[in-house]
């Protein structure tokens, strides 16, 4: 079975086999379709199920690489008007504003789940003496994911309670 499209993807079939999204996902020339279809490879496009006709598939695929010629077109014919009247592109003048505000944000987030997640640390820790390993191995019996979606270790732990007691002293 041929895949094209993000991966890893984000729907699966019953059978298990990857499908992707749509066929702008594809990110081929419509020539390729026509390969895949000519050699009479097997592949699931989501939104036409699995008797999607060729030809259809052809297509689709012609008008999603001139959907991406047009846009491209625009967007060169767009910056080179901007860049005609003179104008700077991009924005070099606040990247260091642009930093500052991202790690505000950053930190803000951090403190909101270390507060969130406080009052469980709090009742693992009521049962009595514990360590940052148990505590660990706790939130991850529990289910409980870290802020990025992974497995607790002792020094996620130990961050979290350092945010925690700087949150709690300002």
């Amino acid at each position: 079975m041929t895949f094209f499209g993000r991966w890893p993807p984000e729907r699966v079939d019953r059978s298990g086999i990857p499908a992707p999204e749509n066929l702008y996902n594809f990110g081929y020339p419509d020539w390729i379709i026509e390969i895949i279809a000519c050699q009479r490879v097997p592949f699931i496009v989501a939104e036409l199920g699995r008797d999607a006709d060729p030809f259809i598939l052809h297509l689709y695929a012609a008008l999603a690489e001139k959907e991406r010629r047009l846009i491209s077109e625009r967007t060169k014919a767009a910056l080179a008007a901007k860049k005609q009247r003179g104008e700077a592109l991009g924005n070099p003048t606040n990247i260091a504003q642009a930093g500052q505000a991202g790690r505000r944000i950053q930190m803000a987030e951090a403190d909101r789940f270390a507060a969130n997640l406080l009052p469980i640390i709090k009742s693992i820790q009521s049962a009595g003496p514990i360590g940052m390993v148990a505590i660990a191995k706790l939130l991850n019996e529990r289910g409980v994911r870290t802020a990025r979606d992974g497995q607790w270790h002792v020094s996620s732990v130990a961050n979290l309670l350092a945010r925690a007691n700087n949150f709690a002293a300002r």
